[in-house]
């Protein structure tokens, strides 16, 4: 998997850049997991999964401002993609979101090993509770003082690295 680097080389500056996104990424992450763990008793990782399922339901036109009657069920392999979480962790998470009520296993038809995952009414609340608390601190931080133009470049950037990590 992946491509052969072995004569890559970052230059000075690419060296910065690379540390600065990596470390302004993962400082951000523990930001939002701290803010979230303290205002919703929710972490970052469980509020990604919910939003994910909320997410599927919305483009479904099954719920937009109040539960759906019958939330959207994504196979627990799309989660994981989605989420960009290992399958093994996130059947961990997903378990831990059973045991809260947030959300619910459900078999998927015509394949017998295939599991699928739902947002519950109180997996929705909950996500609903935290969704101004992660919009807040990601906009306070990291949005509100772009300049159009930089939003683009990044955007940009962002959408060109996952098309070819898509391509692997």
């Amino acid at each position: 998997m992946g491509i052969s680097t072995e004569s890559a080389q970052f230059t000075a500056e690419q060296a910065e850049l690379w540390a600065t996104y990596s470390e302004t990424l993962a400082s951000l992450n523990l930001h939002l997991d701290r803010c979230l763990k303290e205002e919703v008793k929710l972490k970052l990782t469980d509020y990604k999964i919910l939003e994910s399922l909320v997410d599927s339901s919305q483009k479904l036109g099954l719920g937009a401002d109040n539960p759906p009657l019958d939330p959207a069920v994504v196979r627990m392999r799309d989660l994981a993609q989605i989420t960009a979480v290992s399958p093994s962790r996130l059947t961990y998470q997903v378990n831990n979101l059973c045991q809260q009520g947030l959300v619910r296993k459900i078999p998927i038809p015509n394949d017998r090993r295939g599991k699928g995952v739902a947002i519950t009414n109180q997996g929705w609340k909950v996500y609903k509770k935290a969704q101004p608390v992660y919009l807040r601190e990601v906009h306070h931080l990291a949005l509100a003082h772009f300049k159009p133009e930089t939003e683009r470049a990044l955007y940009t950037f962002c959408l060109a690295v996952q098309s070819r990590l898509n391509a692997l």
